[in-house]
């Protein structure tokens, strides 16, 4: 099981992403920065075709309140995150 955005990231290039550039954040020392490389991009936009797909098919299955509450869900598990990696580790 892959576990964080940085294996989907390796995972899914060794599979059947096209070449990258990877750079160091210059804000972030932990951050890694990723872009394609253009002329493959269009390689990049198909392999997420049936993964967008497979998305799509299963947000059609909820109503607009659902959804609602799982934005809103997304939105702040994201904000309550944030602040937890924020906050220093010594004190």
């Amino acid at each position: 099981m892959v576990t964080s955005p940085a294996a989907v990231v390796d995972c899914a290039w060794a599979a059947v992403l096209p070449p990258r550039v990877r750079r160091p954040d210059p804000h972030a020392r932990r951050r890694t920065r990723v872009s394609l490389t253009a002329p493959r991009a269009p390689e990049a936009d198909a392999a997420w075709d049936a993964p967008g797909s497979a998305s799509a098919a299963l947000l059609a299955e909820f109503g607009d309140e659902e959804l609602g509450v799982i934005e809103s869900y997304l939105r702040r598990s994201t904000e309550v995150g944030s602040a937890q990696t924020a906050r220093p580790l010594c004190r």
